[in-house]
């Protein structure tokens, strides 16, 4: 069993006979776990999530909320094979609400504070943090960041408990502190209300 497409495409490389499930993987196709969905072929089977589709909808999201967003930031793991994918289709989705998206490579914790002072040169006014086994193991460390930065994040549930604008879920509190209105639209598609 593994979760993630860096450990399944660690498991895969090691056998090629014991049966593998993976669970909560990128775009597995892209990233070349499986053959196709229907038919994956080899010893690898599972689920698989579209985080390029979350990502532009974590985008939008925070469009709505700060409607003169002009630049914001991407926050990926560059080990991830799912992170061309994502880069690709959240610069289309950028291009599309004329945004101007940066982004920034986290490969372990220790990079955190470097790409925030990075995305802080280039100007950014807010962040989506995709989804990664590593960046999302540590999201209450990414929410602090982007607190002391002042730059409002979107990612995974965890990123919004911690403290993180948008996840599944919203956190009025950030918004109150970043001195942002949720629009009522958004509030009534939320899974969770934080506050």
């Amino acid at each position: 069993m593994t979760a993630g497409s860096p450990g399944t495409l660690a498991a895969k490389r090691a056998t090629t006979t014991i049966p593998i499930v993976m669970a909560v993987t990128g775009d597995a196709v892209s990233a070349g776990l499986v053959a196709s969905l229907a038919r994956p072929g080899g010893n690898v089977t599972g689920s698989t999530v579209f985080g390029p589709e979350h990502n532009v909808k974590r985008l939008e999201q925070l469009k709505e909320v700060m409607p003169r967003l002009a630049r914001a930031a991407f926050l990926f793991n560059p080990d991830n094979p799912s992170s061309v994918t994502e880069n690709r289709d959240i610069e289309s989705a950028a291009k599309s609400m004329k945004l101007e998206i940066s982004y920034f490579e986290a490969r372990k914790p220790a990079e955190f504070d470097a790409a925030f002072k990075a995305m802080a040169k280039r100007q950014a006014g807010a962040v989506v943090v995709t989804d990664d086994a590593m960046l999302n193991s540590h999201s209450k460390r990414i929410a602090e960041i982007a607190g002391k930065r002042r730059l409002p994040s979107a990612g995974n549930t965890d990123l919004a408990e911690a403290g993180g604008l948008i996840g599944y879920g919203v956190n009025l509190k950030t918004a109150r502190a970043f001195g942002l209105t949720i629009p009522p639209s958004l509030l009534g598609r939320a899974d969770q209300v934080i506050e």
